[in-house]
């Protein structure tokens, strides 16, 4: 039999601490053991980092967007970047410019028309 840790002794007091507070709850100990009713879900993947420059993105479309006057629309090509790359970018650097509800999008075939609203 192996002789309880002091460790052990605090993980063990302060589970039955939650306990009967009737606290739910997931502890994964420094040995990998995990104790509690909830479960664990593994760690997600990490993204990938991007495939371009910081500020590539903007650079491209930041000339067309500073043109936009309030009620224009404006289509705006993805060109070589990914969809989701291009709207997060486009989507940040309209609310820096105009502020936010200012704007909205819809993305369409190969890029996206941008309503300047305000």
């Amino acid at each position: 039999m192996t002789q309880m840790t002091l460790q052990d002794k605090a993980i063990g007091t302060a589970l039955r601490m939650l306990d009967n507070l009737g606290c739910v709850y997931a502890v994964i100990t420094p040995a990998g053991e995990t104790l509690g009713k909830l479960t664990v879900k593994p760690q997600g993947k990490r993204q990938k980092r991007s495939d371009h420059v910081y500020g590539e993105v903007l650079k491209y479309a930041k000339p067309i967007l500073e043109q936009i006057k309030p009620g224009e629309v404006q289509y705006v090509a993805f060109g070589k970047y990914d969809s989701r790359v291009f709207c997060s970018s486009v989507s940040s650097f309209c609310t820096r410019l105009w502020g936010k509800k200012s704007y909205t999008y819809e993305t369409v075939e190969g890029g996206i028309n941008l309503l300047r609203v305000l």
